[in-house]
């Protein structure tokens, strides 16, 4: 029997058997007993039994042949090519420019994560500077007649920068009270070696392209499963005549009479005691096997004849 567990995009699977039926019924195949729609909410099966002489794979081809079980789907991928220039694009060069896509979200997302690891580094490094004197620090801000003068004073005092002065004074003076600067020198220490690391991706074109793998890496173990189509280096033909016969083994005898003959090597893969093999093979009167090969269905044979 053929189960038929998956159909291709855009195949109907009542237009589908319908063609099997035609193909039963006009004898353009032979070797179908029935044809079964067991199909349910687990999934589709197309259940074909076979007779008992039939040869699957031959039925197959022509399935294939004759029917949408086998379909070539077209794509025309137009796209923006850098967002001006519309164009038909190959396979390889949608890849190229997707590849190039991600280099450059990859680019520009480091470069935003360095800055802000930067910023962060710089709030982190006034802090560590107010920790040693929080006490001067607090009492600075008290003192001091509004924001603007607290500001000031702290910058002036600490030697800090506007962002780093605009940071402690943004902090409720009783969180301030109750950093710690073992939290704040580990945390600083952890930014430090994430710029350092950030930096040099950017330095590099190939850390560029080990992140862009990594993340495809990542999608695949994500959300990836068994490909369901197959993607071929060439354009493919019909199918030939040859492709609808089974490959399977043959012999091929060749008797001193002349005669030619193949036969499954079945025939001969059971010999009971006293059994004469290829050379028991049935011949005319007289005429023996002189030559046996064993061969392929789908194999080429060359004879020379000598006059």
């Amino acid at each position: 029997r053929i189960i038929i567990s998956e159909i291709p995009f855009q195949v109907q699977k009542s237009i589908l058997i319908e063609q099997l039926a035609n193909l039963v019924q006009e004898k353009k195949i032979e070797g179908i007993k029935d044809i079964r729609d067991e199909s349910d909410k687990e999934g589709m099966r197309i259940v074909i039994e076979l007779s008992r002489d039939a040869y699957p794979q031959k039925i197959l081809n022509r399935l294939y042949k004759f029917t949408d079980l086998q379909k070539t789907f077209h794509l025309n991928m137009l796209a923006l090519v850098d967002g001006i220039q519309p164009r038909v694009l190959n396979l390889a060069e949608i890849l190229s420019y997707f590849l190039l896509h991600r280099k450059e979200i990859v680019i520009r997302r480091t470069k935003y994560d360095l800055e802000k690891a930067k910023e962060r580094a710089h709030i982190l490094e006034g802090l560590n500077k107010c920790l040693t004197n929080i006490d001067a620090v607090i009492k600075t801000i008290k003192n001091s007649a509004n924001r603007e003068e607290a500001e000031k004073n702290l910058i002036k005092k600490f030697r800090l920068t506007k962002i780093q002065a605009n940071a402690i004074l943004e902090t409720k003076l009783s969180a301030l009270a109750k950093l710690e600067r073992k939290k704040i020198e580990e945390e600083l220490k952890e930014i430090k070696i994430k710029i350092k690391e950030l930096t040099a991706i950017l330095k590099s074109p190939q850390r560029i392209k080990e992140v862009i793998k990594k993340e495809i890496k990542g999608i695949k173990e994500n959300f990836g499963d068994e490909r369901k189509t197959k993607v071929h280096i060439q354009k493919l033909g019909e199918i030939a005549e040859e492709d609808l016969i089974p490959q399977e083994e043959t012999i091929i005898t060749l008797t001193q009479g002349g005669y030619i003959k193949r036969i499954n090597p079945k025939t001969y893969k059971i010999q009971k005691r006293g059994g004469k093999g290829i050379l028991g093979m049935k011949t005319l009167q007289d005429d023996v096997v002189e030559h046996f090969l064993s061969a392929q269905t789908h194999d080429s044979l060359l004879f020379s004849l000598i006059q």
